[in-house]
C-alpha cells in the first residue's frame, strides 16, 4: 500500500495554543455545578477577587465593589478561556490593584509572616490569624470552595499564637548524641522538625540540654509509658515511644511520619495523624475530633491497647 504524505504537511510546525492575554480588571465568569455564575475581578498577584453574589449574568453585578474572598490561582486558568473575560472594571490606581495583605505560615514552627505587595515581613500572630493564607487554587478546588466545600481550606496550615519558643535547631552531631543517650532513633519527620528549629518552651523536651537533670528528666519521660503496661509490652516487644510535648509521644517505627499519641496510664489516643497535623491540633486551630483517624497508620502494641482499653 502505497501512503501520499505531503513533505511540507510534515514539517510544518505545529502550532501552540493561543493563551489569551489578560489585563488587571478583568471580569471572569466561573460557571457552578448548581447553574449559576460566580465572578471574579483580577487584581495583582495573579489573585481574583470574589463578588458576594452569585448570578446568572454579570450585568446582575452591583455597581459597588464587595467582595467575599480573594483567591490567588494559576495564571494559565486564566488564559485559556474556559472561564470567559465578560467585563473589566479598571482600579482607580494602582494602590487599588493590590488585593489585601495575606498571611505565610511557616510549615516547620507554623508561625504567621505577613505577605504584601510581594514583601514577606514579621508580624504578630493577631495581625495575621484571620487572614487568607497564600495559596495557588487549581481549578476545581476554586469551584469547590465556592460551593461551599471547605476540605480544600482546612487543609491550608493555619498560624498559630506565637508562644512557642524555639531555639537554634539541631546538628547532625547533636541528632546522633541524643540517640545514643538515650538508645532511641527520631523518625524523619521529627529528626527533621528538630534540626529546623528546637523547640524550649515549657512542656517541651530540651534534647540540646547534656545536664544530668534534663537526662534524667527525658529518660523518665521516655520510660513511663511503659510503666502500667510494662508487662505487655514486653511479650509483644511495643515500640518504644519518644517524647514530643508533656504526655504527646510519637512512636519509633520505620514510618517517616507517624502518628502522634497522648499517652496516660492506659487512657492512649491518637493527638495526630503526622507530626504537623498533632501542632495545628495541639497549639492552632483544629479540634482533636477532626484528625483522619482513617488515614492513620496503626501502631504496633499502642493501637491495640487503645481498642482493648
Amino acid at each position: 500500500m502505497e501512503l501520499n504524505i505531503n513533505p511540507e504537511e510534515v514539517l510544518k510546525p505545529r502550532m501552540k495554543p493561543k493563551r489569551r492575554r489578560i489585563k488587571l480588571g478583568d471580569i471572569f465568569e466561573i460557571p457552578l455545578p448548581d447553574g449559576t455564575n460566580a465572578y471574579g475581578r483580577l487584581h495583582k498577584d495573579t489573585t481574583l477577587a470574589i463578588y458576594n453574589i452569585r448570578c446568572k449574568d454579570v450585568s446582575e453585578l452591583p455597581e459597588e465593589e464587595s467582595y467575599e474572598s480573594y483567591i490567588g490561582v494559576y495564571k494559565d486558568l486564566l488564559q485559556d478561556g474556559e472561564w470567559p473575560v465578560v467585563a473589566n472594571r479598571s482600579f482607580a490606581s494602582e494602590e487599588e490593584a493590590w488585593p489585601p495583605p495575606k498571611v505565610v505560615v511557616d510549615a516547620i514552627t507554623h508561625r504567621g509572616s505577613l505577605y504584601y505587595k510581594g514583601i514577606i515581613s514579621p508580624c504578630s500572630y493577631e495581625e495575621c490569624k484571620d487572614l487568607e493564607v497564600v495559596a495557588v487554587w487549581d481549578r476545581h478546588h476554586v469551584v469547590d470552595r465556592l460551593m461551599g466545600i471547605d476540605i480544600w481550606e482546612k487543609s491550608l496550615r493555619r498560624p498559630m499564637p506565637h508562644n512557642i519558643t524555639f531555639a537554634r535547631g539541631l546538628t547532625r552531631d547533636e541528632i546522633s548524641t541524643i540517640e545514643l543517650r538515650y538508645n532511641i532513633r527520631f523518625p524523619k519527620s521529627l529528626r527533621n522538625f528538630l534540626m529546623q528549629a528546637l523547640p524550649v518552651s515549657e512542656g517541651f523536651y530540651n534534647w540540646r540540654d547534656s545536664s544530668a537533670e534534663n537526662i534524667r528528666y527525658i529518660k523518665e519521660a521516655i520510660a513511663r509509658p511503659m510503666e502500667t503496661l510494662e508487662e505487655l509490652a514486653e511479650e509483644s516487644k511495643a515500640p518504644v515511644l519518644i517524647p514530643v510535648y508533656a504526655h504527646r509521644y510519637m512512636p519509633m517505627v520505620d514510618a517517616e511520619n507517624p502518628p502522634i499519641l497522648s499517652v496516660h496510664g492506659t487512657d492512649i489516643i491518637y493527638y495526630g495523624e503526622n507530626l504537623l497535623d498533632y501542632l495545628d491540633v495541639e497549639f492552632g486551630t483544629k479540634k482533636q475530633e477532626d484528625i483522619a483517624f482513617d488515614r492513620i497508620q496503626p501502631v504496633p502494641f499502642w493501637s491495640e491497647i487503645m481498642e482493648r482499653f
